[in-house]
């Protein structure tokens, strides 16, 4: 038995009829095509974004490392400027001690004991510079200026990552 019923002529006409009045499953079938390959192109799309978004994160990591590297290094800077002068100092008077044993007028201890006690106090107060200049002291600077200038940190490294970064960029 056929479904259009051509044994009865009003029967297939309903059939044809009603047939005629469906929307075509064409329309229907280009219209999901259509979303799948929007989903496609959107999971190629993401698949791009993917490493693209591996490579932000790498240049976030290494703008982090590279940041950490630049103020330790102006941090040392002062430190030398903030000393500069002491060597000299030291060295003149070294220079006038030694003469005067030269001369008889001093001897070698009490040389070697005046340039002890001008030496001590600047080493240990190099030291203590020095010791300020941690990595978790420069890691708090830098996140003291984030906070300043309201900088977005969301991505930003561990110091842990930023120290193996630094070094890996160095060798």
């Amino acid at each position: 038995m056929n479904i259009l019923y051509p044994d009865n002529p009003k029967r297939a006409k309903r059939v044809k009829s009603l047939l005629g009045n469906l929307q075509s499953l064409d329309d229907q079938i280009i219209c999901i095509l259509n979303k799948f390959d929007a989903r496609n192109k959107e999971s190629v799309e993401g698949k791009k974004w993917g490493i693209a978004k591996e490579k932000l994160q790498y240049a976030i990591r290494e703008l982090c490392a590279r940041r950490f590297d630049l103020l330790k290094m102006r941090e040392y800077a002062f430190v030398v400027l903030e000393f500069e002068e002491n060597p000299k100092i030291i060295s003149i008077t070294d220079e006038k001690n030694r003469k005067l044993v030269e001369v008889g007028q001093m001897t070698t201890e009490k040389a070697d004991e005046l340039l002890k006690e001008q030496v001590t106090p600047i080493v240990n107060q190099l030291r203590q510079v020095t010791n300020e200049q941690c990595d978790e002291n420069i890691q708090a600077k830098l996140a003291f200026l984030d906070k300043t200038f309201d900088h977005w940190t969301a991505e930003d490294p561990s110091l842990d990552e930023i120290i193996r970064m630094s070094r890996s960029m160095i060798e």
